[in-house]
């Protein structure tokens, strides 16, 4: 069992972090914003609904744009950004994939 409570360990871990970066994240979305201004409509999912705050805070940082929210609690925490044919994923499943990937491409 000492190898499931590193688990919990290192997710617990992983939440704070997501959560302590959130305001980090805000900022680098309205950057990315502003450098391809071309897209109209976005779609942010969430790993649970989101507070008016939260949407007022994309909803100011991206005044042009149609945003559309989701909620699909498979994230775990975080939030995952859609656009045109791109994505911006930091949701903790989506990090875990990229570990996941990134150690098993390691061999």
């Amino acid at each position: 069992m000492p190898q499931k409570d590193h688990i919990h360990e290192t997710l617990d871990e992983f939440h704070k972090t997501v959560f302590t970066n959130c305001d980090s994240l805000e900022s680098e979305l309205c950057t990315a914003w502003n450098k391809i201004h071309g897209v109209q409509m976005l779609r942010i999912v969430s790993a649970h609904e989101l507070t008016g705050a939260e949407k007022k805070g994309f909803e100011e940082c991206l005044p042009e744009a149609e945003i559309s929210y989701a909620v699909d609690p498979k994230l775990i925490s975080g939030v995952k950004v859609e656009w045109s044919d791109r994505v911006l994923d930091v949701s903790a499943k989506g990090m875990i994939e990229k570990m996941r990937e990134t150690l098993f491409s390691a061999k």
